[in-house]
């Protein structure tokens, strides 16, 4: 399938902590199987920045670039592994309304300060209030995660899912495998992971400096 969306994502950090499995799969939608690690779910936070964004049927629209915030988890559909968002805030109005339309993903207002300036600086609010602070820096050499690693299987998901009308969506993307580093971190403020189910012990944090990523449009998934 031809590619909808080509773009970069950049100074991306992957933060995630061990989750009770039970509550999660309380909270994903009917046909979707949470796909847990070692036993237990795993709930994500990605802050990074979406840059050279072009769209491909609406060239006029090309070259989008704004901050973003996810939460989410993982789950299979039809024993398929992908991500599932419970939500993805954003600074650009347009971009917003893009997402929503071509990929019903749960796109979301925000406020964002970001700087790169020495370790990067990361400041989200979200208009009901969410907060999220953190400062990061990349702390080892490069290096492609190991397959079967916590790192591999939290980061090379090619597909996403999400629920509209009634029926289960899937995207895909593609791109090489991610060019990741351990990172160092302090996260200054936080009121957005407490919202979903109080997790638990914090796994090693992880950062990529950029990777190109293609998206081609969603389609129906028969269960």
């Amino acid at each position: 399938m031809k590619p909808l969306l080509t773009m970069q994502w950049e100074h991306v950090l992957f933060l995630h902590w061990e989750a009770d499995a039970e509550a999660f799969q309380a909270q994903l939608p009917e046909g979707m199987e949470l796909d847990t690690f070692n036993g237990r779910a795993v709930l994500g936070i990605i802050p990074f920045w979406m840059t050279g964004i072009s769209l491909t049927r609406l060239p006029a629209l090309s070259r989008l670039s704004f901050p973003e915030l996810n939460l989410r988890t993982y789950v299979r559909v039809n024993g398929r592994p992908g991500i599932y968002f419970f939500f993805l805030d954003a600074s650009h109005p347009l971009a917003n309304r893009i997402a929503n339309t071509f990929f019903l993903l749960p796109y979301r207002p925000a406020r964002f300060h970001v700087s790169d300036k020495g370790a990067v600086s990361f400041q989200h609010r979200q208009k009901q209030g969410e907060t999220f602070h953190v400062r990061y820096r990349p702390d080892s050499p490069v290096f492609e995660a190991e397959h079967g690693s916590f790192a591999w299987w939290a980061t090379e998901r090619y597909h996403f899912f999400t629920k509209k009308a009634g029926s289960i969506w899937q995207g895909d993307i593609q791109h090489r495998p991610w060019p990741l580093q351990k990172a160092s971190m302090t996260i200054l403020d936080n009121t957005i992971s407490s919202r979903n189910m109080q997790p638990g012990r914090m796994l090693d944090p992880l950062y990529s400096r950029k990777l190109a990523v293609t998206a081609a449009g969603i389609k129906r998934v028969q269960l």
